[in-house]
């Protein structure tokens, strides 16, 4: 990772943004590439300044932050959910485990169009989408985390009576 306190290595990559910039800029100016596709940066700058002070860009800003806490939510507390499933109950273990090797490899993408089939174009299959980017590293993370418990706390654990959901919620 770069260290930027370092002196030198912020003037680096400033001076390599400014290089950047300018060269982008540049090439925008000399109309070498199409600037509808690739706006000029002084173009963006200028359009954020004014959707900021139109108050467009904050609104924007604050549906896409609610789209995508609905989304990580729900997302995160089903493959919570599922992962507890599977690290507790072991009668569910080969459902949950069929599903998983069945839908994991499947690219989010290639889901898009049947998510957009059954929720719609609007904010409900946004959420849908987001969800699913939440729920496969939260099932993994889950089942990890369960797999994981050291048997000495369980023992232990045990051993001074905790039992089923009380186990796990105090180990």
């Amino acid at each position: 990772m770069i260290n930027l306190k370092d002196q030198k290595t912020l003037r680096l990559v400033l001076l390599l943004l400014f290089v950047v910039f300018f060269f982008w800029e540049a090439v925008c100016y000399f109309k070498l590439v199409d600037t509808f596709l690739f706006p000029a940066p002084s173009r963006i700058f200028k359009t954020a300044c004014s959707m900021l002070k139109d108050g467009e860009l904050q609104a924007d800003i604050f549906i896409t932050l609610k789209r995508f806490v609905l989304g990580f939510s729900l997302g995160s507390f089903i493959g919570l959910g599922v992962g507890l499933l599977y690290g507790l109950f072991r009668k569910a273990n080969k459902v949950i485990e069929f599903f998983l090797y069945f839908t994991y490899p499947i690219p989010r993408f290639a889901l898009l169009p049947f998510i957009l089939i059954f929720f719609g174009t609007g904010i409900n299959s946004k959420i849908i989408f987001i969800a699913l980017g939440a729920f496969y590293p939260c099932v993994i993370n889950a089942i990890s985390g369960i797999n994981h418990i050291d048997k000495h706390f369980m023992e232990v654990a045990v051993h001074y009576g905790a039992r089923g959901w009380r186990l796990y919620k105090r180990v």
